[in-house]
């Protein structure tokens, strides 16, 4: 760790934390042992976006390498998957319009935590070796989240609207949007290590999910990019992980998202195992010839490897006939950690949900209490404040914030003045957190 640097972890707490990961089992999800895990991995995560932000040495991703551990984030991605679509469900039937959901939101945002952890993990090559198989795992999970990215961002219900369900289906949206854009990062860094991870994984992304058609789909749509719902005719680009508004010579400018877009389908098309493995029909063909419209000379300016892949798309529109390589022959490893999941809850769905509803929608509030102490160090203000980049603003003027309210320490203010003048719409808030942190202590 360096010196003089904020650190949610140091490396011995860091490598601790990471012979603790162990995968959820769905139904544990929710209880206090598994929330613990929770904690565990959320301060993982914050460290290693530490990390690689300040591009510091990346510990937390050189402990899960070492440690196996890579397989273990893509085993709880895919178990939260199947708790959304199986369980959940199931447990709006038994309780319609719960009031206390907030272990249903910490159960779906730790999905999109093994998700951010993943991706920056995989971002070096020797950690997507050490997937191993779980790489045709970890494939198959981001397909049906890409396909869904791509049809774009969906805005929420009418916010006058007070059923706790919709909010919670508006959470999950959003949530599982969210994702989506991650899995386009880790689609990327699996694309780039195609040559050291199964060969399943090639046959999977070019036959099976035929990636390349939807990289296609995905520039088309662009999802990364809509219309400011408050603000007619402004645009609004995701430019990490925030919607920024943009206008001018912004719009024409590459975000992270887009870039990684392009490249990953000039490696797929570029490849010698395209060749190999991808045969060029008359319906390929004009589906992939539909990008050339996009490749602008602004475009080819900001990413020049796009130059070849032009070319390349040029050639296939003039030349004629499909190619009809013999495709090699693949013994596929099958995708295993879902399958598991899902023989193992066959049938037995209603029974979690009932279950699991005990848990999620807790009466008792010793029980709350303990839970939320165990997850107060995971969701530290301070953490998250470093975490993000943008400036802090005084709730009433909106003006850069220097003082902090003294009794929940949440709330930020320029000064006494405005403290004083939101004081009767924050102190009801403000009392609550009070209250509930005597509580704990």
């Amino acid at each position: 760790m360096e010196q003089g640097s904020f650190d949610v972890l140091n490396a011995g707490e860091i490598e601790q934390l990471v012979m603790c990961l162990k995968p959820s089992k769905i139904d544990e999800l929710g209880t206090e042992s598994w929330l613990q895990s929770h904690g565990y991995m959320l301060k993982l995560t914050q460290q290693a976006s530490l990390e690689a932000s300040e591009h510091r040495e990346e510990v937390v991703k050189e402990f899960i390498a070492t440690h196996d551990k890579v397989s273990v984030l893509v085993h709880d991605a895919i178990c939260i998957s199947v708790w959304r679509e199986n369980v959940l469900p199931e447990i709006f039937r038994i309780e319609e319009n719960p009031k206390d959901t907030i272990l249903v939101f910490i159960v779906l945002y730790h999905e999109a935590t093994a998700v951010s952890l993943l991706q920056s993990v995989l971002f070096h090559s020797d950690s997507c070796e050490a997937l191993g198989d779980a790489a045709v795992d970890l494939l198959d999970y981001c397909m049906p989240l890409l396909f869904q990215v791509a049809t774009g961002f969906k805005s929420p219900n009418d916010p006058s609207c007070t059923s706790t369900r919709d909010a919670i289906k508006d959470q999950e949206a959003l949530i599982s949007f969210n994702i989506g854009i991650s899995c386009i990062s880790i689609l990327q860094y699996l694309i780039e290590s195609m040559e050291s991870l199964p060969l399943a994984v090639t046959s999977r992304m070019y036959t099976h999910h035929d990636v390349p058609l939807l990289l296609v789909h995905l520039l088309e749509n662009r999802p990364w990019e809509r219309e400011n719902p408050k603000t007619r005719g402004q645009k609004l680009k995701l430019i990490d992980g925030k919607w920024v508004e943009v206008s001018g010579e912004d719009l024409m400018k590459l975000t992270q998202v887009e870039g990684q877009v392009w490249l990953a389908l000039r490696q797929l098309l570029l490849r010698d195992s395209c060749a190999r493995n991808y045969e060029f029909s008359e319906f390929r063909r004009s589906q992939l010839q539909k990008v050339l419209k996009y490749m602008t000379d602004p475009l080819l300016d900001q990413l020049s490897p796009l130059i070849d892949l032009k070319q390349f798309l040029c050639h296939l529109q003039i030349s004629s006939g499909s190619s009809t390589s013999r495709k090699p022959l693949i013994l596929e490893v099958i995708p295993e950690i879902r399958r598991r999941i899902l023989d193992w809850g066959g049938g037995k769905w209603q029974k979690i949900a009932c279950r699991q509803a005990k848990i999620l929608f807790l009466k008792d509030k010793d029980t709350f209490l303990r839970m939320a102490q165990s997850l107060k160090s995971a969701y530290n203000i301070e953490t998250f404040e470093h975490l993000i980049s943008e400036e802090v603003r005084c709730a009433g003027c909106g003006d850069p914030a220097v003082k902090r309210c003294s009794r929940c320490k949440i709330e930020r203010y320029c000064g006494r003045e405005c403290q004083v003048k939101c004081w009767e719409s924050h102190k009801r808030v403000c009392n609550t957190v009070t209250e509930t942190g005597q509580a704990q202590q």
